[in-house]
């Protein structure tokens, strides 16, 4: 089980980790901007860059230099990519070294380092390749988190609206409270308790459900749109691609509007969540006829797909999800025509 810790700063953080390792060290990988904190770390560029096989192969010669044993524990310090990159050579070294992250982004401390699944991209293709395996400890470190941009704030309101909206109507309140001091430029817009708070909830979720099979599911409200826009926002368009935090909330507005339809989700609710994300975010805008697109682009999502047909994690309340199902291609329209309309673009 992994075990979610607070530090106060990131060398406590590995005083911490070393009395968990199984031989008292602990061998470090981390984003390059942390360099000079950590000069015995590989250091490698953050970004779905560093997710390949050439700097898998780079670390394991690394690790092969250290030393590193069965009772070694590596420790991952970035955001979601290097989480990603290092649990996945972890869990391939020596058939599988003990690992531990140190989450850099708000997206990596309430989402991304959380859950077990590592990955690395292969032939043009996102999280291709990779496994089931599980983190001994994830530190949260507060003072890592407070000169993040803006940018990198929204990018991480997008999975802790997600989360709020799993957990119930108080975590909503709390989450629409938390993007008023973001758009407000609060210094620290997020609570370590909301973030620590969704960061738990996912951690019971996946406890319950380590292999994506039935209700972890329910993590993937959202994505279904989210993922889909996000990848159309990298087609070659003029628009910026869009965050993953940005592209989850769109899509949250887009469920929103086809539980609407669907299921009985109350309007009152679709407007809260888009007036929230019309806030936080910049517009992103699709024509009519990219609506096709994003359908298209659906039946390509491999978390989301069963026999060729996206399925949705829908609501009928606030923390009231509904068992995967599918949509026709008019709701699914009709819902992208409707989120076009209440963000104004």
């Amino acid at each position: 089980m992994t075990r979610i810790l607070t530090a106060s700063s990131l060398d406590a953080a590995f005083e911490l980790l070393r009395g968990l390792s199984g031989n008292g060290e602990c061998i470090a990988v981390a984003d390059s901007r942390f360099a000079p904190l950590l000069p015995d770390a590989w250091c490698v560029a953050g970004g779905e860059g560093c997710k390949t096989l050439g700097k898998v192969e780079a670390l394991w010669r690394f690790l092969q230099r250290q030393g590193a044993t069965r009772r070694s524990m590596l420790v991952a310090v970035g955001g979601g990519s290097i989480t990603d990159m290092a649990g996945f050579a972890a869990s391939c070294f020596k058939r599988g070294l003990d690992t531990a992250y140190i989450p850099t982004t708000i997206l990596a401390a309430v989402d991304a380092s959380i859950g077990g699944k590592t990955a690395i991209n292969f032939g043009g293709l996102k999280n291709e390749i990779g496994t089931f395996h599980q983190p001994s400890a994830i530190v949260m470190v507060p003072e890592l988190w407070q000169s993040l941009p803006y940018s990198e704030l929204a990018n991480g309101y997008g999975e802790i609206l997600k989360t709020a909206m799993l957990q119930g109507h108080e975590a909503f309140v709390q989450a629409q409270l938390a993007a008023q001091r973001l758009v407000d430029g609060h210094e620290a817009p997020f609570s370590f308790e909301l973030i620590k708070g969704c960061a738990e909830f996912k951690q019971r979720i996946v406890e319950q459900d380590p292999f994506d099979r039935s209700i972890r599911r329910n993590l993937n409200l959202g994505h279904t749109f989210g993922h889909a826009l996000e990848a159309l926002s990298l087609s070659g368009q003029r628009q910026a691609p869009l965050s993953h935090g940005h592209a989850v909330a769109i899509g949250l507005v887009a469920m929103a509007c086809l539980s609407n339809e669907v299921a009985g989700f109350a309007g009152k609710w679709v407007d809260r969540i888009a007036a929230i994300v019309r806030g936080v975010y910049p517009p992103y805008s699709w024509s009519c006829p990219q609506a096709d697109e994003v359908i298209g682009l659906m039946g390509h999502d491999k978390k989301n797909v069963v026999t060729g047909q996206p399925l949705f994690i829908l609501l009928s309340d606030i923390g009231s999800p509904l068992p995967p199902r599918s949509a026709t291609a008019p709701q699914i329209r009709t819902a992208l025509d409707i989120t076009r309309d209440l963000l104004a673009i």
